[in-house]
Order: C-alpha cells, then structure tokens, then sequence
C-alpha cells in the first residue's frame, strides 16, 4: 500500500510537501505536524547553512494592487455617507494607482471664502506648485471676496492620484458651485451626488449668469476634511 503524502502546502515553492505523512493520522509529515496541532501549517524548513555563508534577509513579501487597496481602505475607511457605487470607484481607484507618469509632486490645499463665513464651505484642491502660488491666482478670480488659507500639504509624488483619491472619499459632501457671475463670489450651490439647491436663502433668484461651475467644493466640518486629507496623505 502506498504511503500517503503530507498535505502541508511549502511556501517557498507553493507546492504540496512531497515527504510521507508519518504523524498527524497520517495527515503531515514529521516537519509540518508539530504547527498543524495548533492549527498553523508551517514552511519548509530553511535549507542548511554552510560553513562562511553569508546570510542574506529576505525581502518582505510585495503586496498586489488588490491587497495594498484593501490594507488602505481598512486604515482609512470612506464615510458611511458614501455611496456604494463610490465605495467600488475608490477601490478600484486604489487598485489602478497612480499613472506610470504621474511622478509630479506638489500640495493639496484647502481655503474658504471671508464671504462665507461659519458656512462650512471648503475648496480643496492640488497644484504641483506651491499652494501660496495657486492661491493668489483663486485670489484675483474671486475678487469680492479674500481667500482664506486653512491649510496646505507637501505631496512628494502622486499628487494628482493623491487628489483624486481625496475628492472620492469626500464625494457625499461634494457639491458643484456656479457663480453669478465672472469673479463673483456669490454662487448657486448645489450637491454633486443629487443636484439639490443646497441653500435656496443664500443667493435669490433662478438664473444664473455664469456658465462654468466650480466643483472641488465640499460641504462639511473642517475637521472631516483635514481628517480625509491628512489621513490619504499618510496612507497612500
């Protein structure tokens, strides 16, 4: 009768232990059966070192597009407030990465507007240069009103990935803003994921006009936002 074989699986070759399975009811051979009593399977034993070998660390194991997005989204997971059909794009997003060409550094900023104040309106977006430099170009469009620094963030590399990652993780508070005019600083806001009037009190009137629409605008506490912002900048 033929002996059976161990059913231990090594990991350096990912392939099943070709000893005989002497222990363990004849389930794992002499190696594996001591860490399969406490339920973990061990590796195939290093081979012998010889005499003045160097020994070499092994490098830690890659980790795939997949597993990095998961480990991402269990240290920073999206709002609640998300939708599902959100959840799915940023992990997709995660899982495609940053373009092979987007090495640019840069700085994620977020300011508001002194004619709104207490409103909880924030701008939050990128520039690969510096964010005082982007800043006074917003500046000299909203002309009625001054642009408040709240903060700014160095990003070494991926900005624009950094970015996009932190636009959808604030897209339940994501709203699109038109202005009633070029330079005005009084808008019609609305939310992005419904197209509802945000506040019909904060500019009468139905027309609008301006025609272009400003939509890296978010409707939410500070804290949630430097909260999303600081913790992607970190994890991604």
């Amino acid at each position: 009768m033929e002996q059976p074989k161990c059913t231990a699986v090594t990991i350096k070759t990912k392939t099943r232990c070709k000893r005989n399975a002497t222990h363990a009811g004849h389930t794992f051979c002499y190696q594996h059966a001591p860490a399969a009593a406490v339920g973990v399977v061990a590796a195939e034993p290093p081979p012998p070192r010889l005499p003045n070998q160097v020994e070499i660390a092994a490098a830690p194991p890659q980790l795939s597009r997949a597993e990095a997005a998961q480990r991402l989204l269990r240290a920073h997971p999206p709002s609640d407030l998300n939708s599902a059909r959100t959840i799915r794009r940023i992990s997709a997003r995660i899982v495609r990465g940053p373009r092979v060409k987007d090495t640019t550094g840069g700085a994620i900023y977020i300011y508001s507007l002194s004619t709104e104040p207490g409103m909880n309106y924030w701008k939050v977006g990128m520039t690969s240069r510096t964010a005082d430099k982007r800043l006074k170009e917003w500046a000299s469009q909203h002309r009625e009103a001054k642009v408040i620094k709240h903060a700014d963030y160095r990003v070494d590399k991926h900005v624009k990935y950094v970015e996009s990652l932190i636009h959808l993780y604030l897209d339940h508070c994501r709203m699109y803003r038109y202005p009633l005019e070029k330079g005005s600083a009084k808008f019609r806001s609305y939310w992005k994921t419904t197209g509802e009037l945000i506040d019909d009190k904060q500019v009468p009137g139905d027309r609008l006009v301006a025609k272009n629409k400003h939509t890296e605008w978010f409707y939410a506490s500070l804290h949630e936002i430097k909260r999303v912002v600081e913790g992607l900048i970190r994890q991604a």
